[in-house]
């Protein structure tokens, strides 16, 4: 059975390729999803699966995938659960959508929402400026794409308390506390 599925790499389109500089959002190469799935693959593959179906497999896995826009972190997470659960190729790629949860769709609709690479922009820095000054309450910081969040760490405007992310008062406001 043949197929005319190509595998390449980053397509490079602008969002993208934007977001990634800014170390925004980084999007798995779809040679990164194809070693990923590979690995799952490996260890569940049935006696009877030729080459060839296994490619096929994979060509398709690799394709549903690489449109999720996952980051390679996203990715891995997703994929280890995968390789816990899964005993069949089947179940691999609806088990690492169920392991992304909804996270990945608040991630999509962040990217996708916009064409115009100026508006996430200008979003994304809003995002970060409510962060710093403090403004958002702890249910609209729950709600906030995880890689927002991921970055605003990184910025120092949020922190990680038993599992969650909470708003990382500034120096100056915790120096008053003190006081």
């Amino acid at each position: 059975m043949e197929n005319n599925l190509t595998l390449t790499g980053s397509d490079g389109r602008g969002e993208l390729l934007w977001l990634s500089e800014n170390a925004y959002v980084r999007q798995a190469s779809s040679d990164y999803v194809l070693n990923g799935l590979a690995q799952c693959l490996a260890l569940v593959v049935p006696v009877g699966m030729s080459e060839e179906d296994r490619e096929q497999w994979l060509a398709a896995a690799t394709v549903q995938l690489y449109d999720k826009h996952l980051s390679p972190e996203e990715l891995d997470y997703a994929l280890k659960k995968a390789r816990d659960e899964c005993d069949h190729p089947a179940k691999i790629v609806p088990a690492v959508i169920r392991a992304l949860g909804d996270n990945w769709k608040a991630n999509c609709v962040l990217l996708q929402s916009d064409s115009n690479v100026s508006s996430i922009a200008d979003r994304f820095e809003t995002i970060m400026e409510n962060l710093r000054l403090g403004e958002y309450s702890q249910e609209q910081i729950d709600e906030l794409p995880e890689r927002a969040k991921r970055y605003a760490i990184e910025r120092g405007f949020l922190r990680m308390v038993g599992g969650k992310f909470v708003w990382r008062a500034p120096a100056s406001h915790r120096l008053e506390a003190d006081a």
